[in-house]
């Protein structure tokens, strides 16, 4: 958030000379605070393209200043000021693409904007995420991206906001070509089945997926969606099987299986299976829709189900602590530091969508074996397609 407000404050400085009228007005506006006004006149002189507003406009979709928080929003008026070779907004659209926020993750998206910003005089932060994302690339894609980069030209001042949004829809029309052809899914993740008619992955799993499914049959139809929770509920014709979620609180130290599909093209193509611990109750800064794991997962896992001792759903697998950006912060790697959405929340979310999904006491104590021969049956590969 700091860092946030402090590029707005910048942005704000190079209005002293503004291009549009009104920009002065929604400078004063923004300094005490009457985001209303600011948001008019920014936006009056963003559709005029003017990159300068088309940056604090993203900056106030991203904080919700006089306007409800909209990721998507503010991710297509970074991509208009970044078209126009902006860069802080270039940095900004960068970090949209790492954290899958507005638009779908996307590392090698992510490295063409941070090369952009680096040439065109981004925040200097920008230095150390495009050394940290180029080395997460393999040798191809980071070359490809930087070719992309090397030969793009910004566009003419004046593009208009529907422009801008046609940009967004299509974001690799300057980046990186995907290596995947068309036929072959853009990204998986995992899913389970939580109903007869219904699968439950992560919101990011089909973020920006135009068409999903499910290995080995129909396409599925994503029928909601909760970003904040990271939770996501697809709709499929059937499931033989069916999981149960553990009825009765999770504890601190409870082994816990993640059965997913990790890695798909690397790894063994059946499920993958990983134990650990409940090591806390609570994600990063004590957020409790989250429980903090010891059971190894790894790209491609985010959305399997996260099982106790008796075979039933205690959570969903949703993201691991990022081990390089770690220790760059604090000179030390991360051991197994893992997360899963918690059973309290994931409870909340099917609830809300009136989904009539089943519980179970966990009495029984089973090997990992059997708990894991029991995940693999309702565990599905998701597939997402640009």
């Amino acid at each position: 958030m700091g860092r946030k407000l402090s590029l707005v404050l910048c942005c704000l400085m190079c209005f002293a000379q503004p291009s549009f009228a009104g920009v002065m007005e929604g400078f004063e506006a923004y300094a005490s605070r009457d985001y209303s006004t600011a948001l008019r006149e920014f936006t009056a002189a963003a559709r005029e393209g003017d990159a300068q507003s088309q940056l604090v406009l993203g900056h106030m979709y991203d904080l919700g200043q006089g306007v409800a928080v909209d990721e998507r929003r503010a991710a297509q008026w970074y991509r208009a000021a970044a078209d126009q070779n902006n860069g802080a907004a270039q940095l900004e659209l960068g970090m949209k693409y790492i954290e899958g926020r507005g638009v779908p993750k996307d590392e090698a998206q992510a490295y063409f904007w941070f090369l952009l910003g680096s040439a065109s005089g981004a925040p200097p932060e920008v230095e150390m995420f495009k050394e940290v994302t180029g080395r997460q690339l393999n040798q191809a894609v980071r070359a490809a991206t930087e070719s992309a980069a090397a030969s793009w030209r910004p566009t003419l001042v004046g593009t208009k906001t529907s422009d801008a949004n046609a940009a967004i829809k299509s974001p690799r029309s300057q980046a990186a070509p995907t290596a995947a052809p068309p036929s072959q899914p853009y990204s998986t993740g995992t899913g389970w089945a939580v109903s007869k008619s219904q699968i439950l992955t992560n919101a990011h799993v089909v973020a920006g997926c135009s068409r999903v499914s499910v290995a080995g049959r129909a396409a599925a139809r994503v029928q909601s969606v909760d970003s904040k929770s990271d939770l996501a509920l697809l709709a499929v014709p059937s499931n033989r099987f069916v999981a149960s979620l553990r009825n009765g609180r999770l504890r601190q130290g409870d082994v816990v299986t993640v059965v997913g599909y990790p890695l798909r093209g690397l790894l063994a193509s059946g499920a993958n299976v990983t134990t650990g611990n409940v090591s806390a109750l609570a994600g990063m800064q004590n957020d409790s829709r989250f429980v903090q794991i010891s059971a190894p997962v790894q790209p491609g896992n985010s959305g399997g189900p996260l099982l106790d001792s008796s075979g039933n759903v205690v959570g969903v697998v949703v993201s691991k602590l990022d081990a390089v950006k770690f220790a760059q912060l604090t000179g030390d790697i991360p051991q197994n530091v893992n997360f899963a959405v918690s059973l309290f929340t994931l409870q909340g979310f099917l609830e809300a969508n009136a989904v009539d999904y089943q519980t179970a006491p966990s009495t029984k104590n089973f090997s990992t074996a059997d708990v894991a021969e029991i995940g693999r049956r309702f565990t599905v590969l998701v597939e997402c397609y640009k």
